[in-house]
């Protein structure tokens, strides 16, 4: 689900594209929405001035290569993130094509500009198909608008099949299809992996710039170890943000994203699950069967999820019987993690599922049961595609790394936690990894719930443990 080019942070970030005296586009944006310091190369590949007429000068060539020779020179030392803009010349795609081919661990992210905003042509016949035909096969994303997928793919785009269609034309090894220009404002993102749409809040801004600053976006995520998938998403976010609060021309303002709406089938359903109401931090613990419940009960502990793992289906109703009358009688929120058909019949508070869950699951059912719906999310795709869902609250995890089990993703830590309380509208978990000792970092986000499992479920007198962790609570996060 989520490729992964390369997840070292000690990258050269090379931007590569055409220089507009204006400064409404081109380098001038990728610049702007990039951290300027040593780590920072750029180079032109031609100046424009866009008045009545169009008025381009070329780089010249030996000029052009000699920037090449020494960016690939430093990549020996760290991987190259390069992103490439508007392109002039055939020979220019050569030198890159050279490059990319000797640098081992470089991404390549390619958003073409076949004309500008104002409409003047910077791509001819024979350098689009030139590019078509040797240059998106070594591109790591391509990211062309609508109007520059349908000349490169020959595809006119109507529907959501033909977004589809338009990128497996394309012979690249991922494609974000650029939809602004569509009734539908989605976009669409595809890799050998997976796929999706996105659907952002549409600001009505006359800017220019918009899509080589999104791909400017996507190699700073990726900069700072993002997934692919994750700095599409995120850069989406970002630059919404950024669109809202900007006035005259568009600059960087925020790095918070006001994330997309995100569906894997272009179909965006709404559901309406129970709202919780959190003032403060509240310690939530999870067991695996009801003698772990007992041992915590007369704690003080208000929410917990009961999870169990590779059981027989009359051990888990059982199991999940006896948690919920345990938890009835001291008014403590029981979510019954995965089995969600045992949780609707047996009566428990809500239920919680993974992400990959969601795929399966009928949500109807479950939001008309009236159960709370608690999901577990690792990064911005699925942070993005879940919380479109609407759910009563949203973990992230892991905070720490965790032996719990494997993942995939990298620890979080409290940076990742403080965006997600300050992105997401529901109540915000941070579980994994967690200990009474690590804890006090994560408590000052005051995030809605702090979870633990191998804290208490490993600790000798697990009743003691969790009286020790409520007045920790009490102690740094109630005013």
């Amino acid at each position: 689900m989520h490729p992964n080019l390369n997840q070292e942070r000690d990258f050269l970030i090379v931007l590569i594209g055409g220089m507009d005296s204006s400064g409404g586009a081109g380098l001038s944006r990728d610049i702007e929405f990039q951290r300027n310091d040593e780590n920072l190369r750029v180079l032109p590949t031609f100046l424009s001035f866009q008045g009545d007429e169009l008025k381009l000068v070329n780089v010249e060539k030996e000029y052009f290569k000699a920037c090449l020779r020494d960016i690939l020179e430093l990549s020996k030392i760290r991987p190259l993130l390069i992103k490439v803009g508007a392109l002039s010349e055939i020979w220019q795609v050569e030198e890159l094509i050279y490059l990319k081919t000797k640098t081992t661990g470089s991404v390549l992210v390619y958003d073409p500009v076949i004309s500008s905003s104002s409409g003047h042509v910077f791509m001819q016949p024979e350098l689009l198909d030139y590019i078509k035909t040797h240059f998106l096969k070594i591109v790591d994303l391509f990211t062309p608008n609508l109007d520059e997928v349908q000349k490169f793919s020959k595809i006119e785009i109507k529907d959501l099949i033909d977004f589809k269609r338009a990128a497996n034309k394309i012979s690249t090894k991922s494609i974000l299809i650029k939809g602004g220009h569509h009734h539908s404002h989605l976009d669409f993102f595809a890799s050998h992996e997976t796929s999706f749409f996105m659907k952002s809040p549409f600001y009505k801004k006359n800017f220019r710039g918009t899509g080589c600053s999104l791909a400017s976006l996507i190699i700073r995520g990726l900069s700072e170890g993002q997934f692919l998938c994750d700095a599409v998403v995120w850069a989406k976010g970002v630059l919404a943000s950024n669109l809202k609060l900007s006035n005259n021309y568009l600059e960087l303002k925020t790095l918070t994203p006001e994330l997309p709406k995100l569906s894997f089938d272009g179909e965006f359903e709404s559901y309406q699950f129970p709202k919780l109401e959190v003032k403060e931090t509240t310690f939530y613990a999870i067991i695996s069967n009801s003698q772990e419940l007992e041992e915590i009960l007369y704690a003080g502990v208000k929410i917990v999820q009961l999870r169990i793992k590779d059981k027989s289906e009359d051990y888990i109703r059982s199991e999940v019987r006896k948690c919920v009358e345990l938890c009835q009688k001291r008014n403590i929120q029981l979510y019954i993690n995965d089995f969600w058909q045992v949780a609707i019949s047996e009566k428990a508070h809500g239920v919680h599922l993974g992400f990959e869950d969601l795929q399966t699951v009928d949500l109807k059912i479950i939001e008309k049961s009236g159960l709370l719906l608690g999901v577990s999310s690792h990064s911005y795709l699925e942070g993005a595609y879940v919380s479109a869902l609407n759910p009563s609250y949203l973990a992230l995890g892991p905070i720490f790394k965790t032996t719990l089990k494997s993942m995939n993703f990298k620890p979080q830590g409290k940076i990742s936690l403080r965006t997600w309380i300050e992105i997401f509208q529901c109540p915000v978990v941070a579980i994994g990894g967690i200990t009474l000792e690590n804890s006090d970092p994560i408590l000052k986000e005051k995030p809605a719930y702090i979870c633990a499992v191998q804290d208490i479920s490993k600790n000798s007198n697990p009743g003691l443990r969790v009286r020790n962790w409520l007045k920790k609570i009490d102690l740094l996060c109630v005013p």
